[in-house]
C-alpha cells in the first residue's frame, strides 16, 4: 500500500461539509455567510481558559496578517489553513507530490490532503504558541483550545465556500 493510499484512508475519516446538490438561492447563501461571520466574531471574543494576563499583548502586530485575535479561540487565525494550501501547492509544483490537478480524482486527492494538512497544522500551531512562550499558561489546555478554534474556523471556511457567498479563505 502506497503512502497516498494510506493518507486517502485517513482522509476518509475526516468529516466534511457536503456540497449542496443544487445551487442554494442567494438568500440562503447570505444566511450561511452571515452565520459563519457571526461565529467568527464570537470566537474572536472568547478568551482562552488558563491564559496568563501578560500574554495578551504578545505578537499583536501579526493579528491583521493572520486574521487572528491573540488570547482568544482565534489565536492561530487562518494561518493553518493558508499554510496547508501553500505547502501543498509548492510540493505539487516541485513534483515532490505527483497529483494531476486537471483530473477530478487528482483534485479530490488534493482537497483531502489539504484538509488533513490543515488539521495537522491547527494542532501544530495551537501548541506552538504556548510551547514557544509567545503566550503563557498550561501548554496542553491552551494548545487544545487554539487547535480546536482553528478547526472550527477551517470548517466555517468550508461552509462558506460550499453554501455561502465567495470562496471562503482559500
Amino acid at each position: 500500500m502506497s503512502v497516498m493510499e494510506v493518507i486517502s484512508k485517513i482522509c476518509a475519516f475526516i468529516p466534511e461539509v457536503k456540497r449542496p446538490e443544487v445551487e442554494p438561492p442567494l438568500k440562503k447563501r447570505i444566511m450561511w455567510s452571515t452565520i459563519a461571520l457571526l461565529i467568527f466574531f464570537i470566537m474572536g471574543n472568547i478568551p482562552l481558559i488558563g491564559l496568563a494576563e501578560e500574554s495578551k499583548t504578545t505578537l499583536i502586530q501579526f493579528q491583521e496578517v493572520l486574521a487572528s485575535r491573540m488570547g482568544t479561540l482565534l489565536t492561530a487565525g487562518i494561518g493553518p489553513i493558508v499554510l496547508a494550501s501553500i505547502m501543498l501547492q509548492l510540493l505539487i509544483g516541485a513534483k515532490i507530490i505527483e497529483i494531476d490537478l486537471a483530473d477530478p480524482r487528482g483534485r479530490a486527492t488534493f482537497q483531502s490532503l489539504q484538509k488533513l494538512a490543515a488539521i495537522l497544522f491547527c494542532f501544530f500551531e495551537g501548541f506552538a504558541y504556548p510551547l514557544s512562550g509567545w503566550i503563557r499558561g498550561d501548554p496542553i489546555i491552551l494548545g487544545l483550545q487554539i487547535a480546536l478554534g482553528s478547526i472550527v474556523l477551517f470548517y466555517l471556511d468550508d461552509l462558506v465556500g460550499k453554501h455561502g457567498i465567495g470562496s471562503g479563505i482559500g
